[in-house]
């Protein structure tokens, strides 16, 4: 008896084993026309694109069925020219890459007859895939593939397509971008081996057995779509979601289940400037509610340090920080010229250190506060004057060592080495008005050893100038 219970629970297990339902196929449709012989980095596009799939797809699970599909792979100038490599039921994976391998760029870019290729083997078999088209070309025959996607989804074939943009220009992406929409997907650009190995590591995570996006999040700078990182914290068990979204300057649709959340979007290209990462709590309940739209706005005013020695442009660094903080925000140099930079909304310290002046006022300070859209400038102007210091004995030219100091400071403010040279005897010092003193220690062998000092006046945009005689 206890036998043949043993044999019905064993059963019971391997039928709910074999009932266990698979994952649906993934089918990369890839680029193989004669572009992808363009390099990036001094590697063809066609073996990075072999490189990355073939190693994304080793990772897969045994059990995650994979199908390939290349067109211009076969002949130079055929808008027919697709090819189904492996089939879509197909696990072995060995096969997916030795395919992968031997694809040679060659012919054109008929991305609408790709995608129609794999749609009507879905009709046929009334299975559901996920589809990820790779191109770095628009379509060269005569499809649309937006459209074609459109009719598919209307007559209820199940898939979703994503879209990835190897390498396009931003022009080139429109076309591409509404038929990853029509497909339900995500359309996502990749420049190089590194962006490809991302973007493909999160299209094979949203597949069409993921459940349908419940969250649309967005990032935008003054207006305009921007790309970032998203974390998302569990806020009852404070742990991060294993999963991980981008917006790729687009929306980015991903599933939460009910549940409270704390959602980061961090943006390239502003996480260093203190003004580059934003949280905000989501709820999700229990009972669905439709989409829940996330918008996180960067939106910044901008401030222009012009900085000016005697009312012309000037050389300065400017290092800006929140009030009350240590660490910079921001810096950036002028170059003489004015220096634009764009802040989210506080109130911030300026450090503005003129380069090549000599003195104690040379590093000065303005506290400002900022709004978003707000456009202020600052405006900063140091008076200098200019002391040539020498040195010579009965007429020709000592090398010395000098040092300037106020008048009533042993501080220095200034150093420098007369040589030889009239190039650099007397020595160029750009010195802030005041009284000073130079002490000047003889280098040349007839002098060494040997000090001289003595006073002068620097006035605003004047000149002085002074020989040591040893």
């Amino acid at each position: 008896m206890k036998s043949i219970k043993s044999l019905l629970v064993f059963f019971l297990f391997l039928q709910s084993v074999l009932l266990a339902e698979k994952p649906a196929p993934i089918i990369f449709i890839v680029d193989a026309s004669g572009s992808m012989w363009g390099q990036i980095e001094g590697e063809t596009k066609m073996q990075i694109a072999k490189n990355v799939l073939q190693e994304l797809v080793g990772n897969m699970p045994a059990e995650q069925s994979i199908g390939l599909v290349a067109y211009g792979h076969r002949q130079k100038g055929d808008c027919r020219d697709v090819e189904y490599l492996v089939a879509a039921d197909s696990e072995d994976k060995t096969v997916f890459k030795n395919k992968m391998a031997a694809l040679k760029p060659l012919g054109k870019t008929p991305l609408a007859y790709s995608a129609k290729l794999v749609i009507d083997d879905l009709r046929k078999s009334g299975a559901k895939a996920t589809i990820i088209l790779v191109t770095d070309g628009v379509e060269t025959c005569d499809g649309d593939l937006c459209q074609l996607v459109k009719e598919a989804k209307a007559e209820g074939i199940e898939f979703k397509m994503h879209i990835v943009g190897f390498d396009l220009k931003p022009e080139e992406k429109a076309a591409l971008q509404c038929a990853a929409e029509a497909g339900d997907g995500n359309y996502l650009d990749a420049s190089n081996a590194e962006e490809l190995t991302e973007v493909l590591n999160n299209t094979t995570t949203q597949t069409v057995d993921a459940p349908a996006p419940n969250c649309h999040l967005t990032a935008t700078k003054n207006g305009e779509l921007i790309d970032g990182f998203i974390k998302i914290t569990d806020v009852v068990s404070g742990k991060e979601l294993p999963q991980k979204h981008r917006t790729y300057s687009d929306t980015a649709k991903f599933f939460l289940p009910p549940g409270k959340y704390e959602v980061e979007v961090t943006v390239l290209g502003l996480e260093n400037r203190g003004m580059g990462t934003i949280a905000q709590p989501l709820e999700v309940p229990a009972e669905p509610d439709g989409i829940h739209n996330i918008a996180f706005s960067f939106d910044a005013g901008s401030i222009v340090f012009e900085v000016t020695n005697n009312g012309e442009g000037w050389d300065a660094i400017v290092k800006i920080r929140a009030v009350g903080d240590t660490k910079n925000v921001t810096q950036g140099r002028t170059y003489g010229r004015p220096k634009n930079f764009e802040l989210n909304g506080g109130t911030y310290e300026a450090e503005i250190s003129l380069l090549r002046i000599k003195g104690v006022e040379i590093k000065q300070t303005r506290t400002f506060s900022m709004n978003a859209h707000q456009a202020d400038t600052v405006r900063i102007n140091v008076e200098t004057g200019i002391a040539y210091i020498g040195a010579a004995k009965d007429g020709e030219l000592m090398d010395a060592t000098v040092n300037i100091s106020k008048i009533g400071s042993p501080k220095s403010v200034a150093a420098g080495r007369t040589y030889t040279s009239d190039s650099s005897n007397p020595k160029k010092f750009i010195l802030v008005p005041g009284k000073y003193k130079a002490r000047l220690n003889g280098v040349t062998k007839v002098i060494k050893g040997m000090k001289r000092e003595f006073e002068f006046t620097v006035k605003a945009a004047g000149e002085v100038r002074k020989m040591a005689e040893f």
